[in-house]
């Protein structure tokens, strides 16, 4: 947040031009192999986290364990989000309401917005399938990017497969 915070805004005054200078080397985000680690990254965890424990969790009737995983979950979308705009995140408060001028993935917004607002017991069904939305989008835009190979709707294997794009041996290790 702290790379959102001083690449986003007016710059009033910078007389020597120094604050201007590393702020332009920081924009537009990060180097394109430390984007796609972390869209990996993010893949991987939105699997994990949603497509994966959020159900499990519920048929096991851990309401609590389910509700970690949902903000997991959305943790990660919305960090995916950003990262498919070339953008760095902002504050985790202000992560959501940052994100309404965002295009790249921005209809699942709507979605991730359901499933924080769900009650966990009442609306299990509903909340797996805006997890299932959601995570079809970030697909979806994944593959516009040219950042996946893999097929199916599971998002792990698309993890890989952005893996896979990373030229840098040391950061795709």
């Amino acid at each position: 947040h702290f790379l959102a915070t001083c690449t986003s805004g007016e710059v009033f005054e910078d007389g020597l031009g120094e604050f201007s200078a590393v702020r332009n080397g920081l924009l537009p985000c990060y180097p394109e192999d430390v984007r796609l680690k972390k869209l990996a990254a993010r893949a991987a965890t939105m699997a994990q986290s949603g497509q994966y424990n959020f159900p499990r969790l519920m048929r096991r009737g851990d309401v609590f364990g389910a509700r970690l995983a949902l903000a997991e979950f959305l943790n990660a979308a919305l960090s995916m989000l950003y990262l498919l705009n070339f953008r760095y995140e902002p504050f985790y408060k202000w992560q959501c309401a940052g994100a309404e001028g965002l295009v790249a993935m921005s209809e699942a917004l709507p979605y991730l917005k359901d499933i924080a607002a769900s009650s966990t017991r009442r609306d299990a069904g509903a909340i797996a399938r805006d997890i299932e939305a959601a995570s079809a989008l970030a697909i979806s835009e994944l593959k516009l990017q040219g950042l996946t190979d893999a097929a199916g709707d599971y998002l792990e294997p698309h993890a890989y497969s952005i893996m896979s794009k990373i030229e840098d041996p040391e950061i795709r290790g």
